[in-house]
């Protein structure tokens, strides 16, 4: 899908209905994700922030948090590969009302899947009270 955020066109995808989770992450990660997560109760949006035109992690969060405006979509967790780890220290430091946890994925993308939803299964019943950074290996 393509929304236009900010004067420029993004795309992304979105599966699932639930809690929102915001994947920032290779392409082949979190397409694996997004089914598992979706199939799993949860609303899976994954921005393609390649093709922006936008390189500073300032730009991007904005993006970021543009796009989950558009969307309607309220706190989320935010999951992301190490190498989008500034982007996410922008955004949580920016906008940290708009995130409920952070998940930093450093392991194949089976073991993230995988490590990524028994981590929101077990924040599912958890009242979060401020952003926590995490990281799942």
């Amino acid at each position: 899908m393509k929304a236009i955020v900010n004067g420029k066109k993004i795309n992304y995808s979105v599966a699932g209905q639930g809690k929102a989770v915001v994947l920032l992450g290779g392409e082949e990660q979190a397409l694996a994700q997004e089914n598992l997560l979706a199939e799993s109760g949860y609303r899976v949006i994954v921005p393609d922030l390649s093709q922006t035109g936008e390189s500073r992690d300032c730009s991007l969060a904005g993006k970021v948090v543009a796009l989950m405006n558009y969307l309607g979509t309220g706190r989320a967790v935010v999951a992301a590969s190490h190498f989008n780890a500034e982007l996410v220290r922008t955004l949580i430091d920016r906008y940290p009302q708009r995130f409920a946890d952070v998940v930093i994925l450093d392991g194949s993308t089976e073991e993230n899947t995988a490590n990524l939803a028994a981590r929101l299964h077990r924040l599912r019943g958890a009242r979060q009270s401020g952003v926590r950074l995490s990281r799942v290996a």
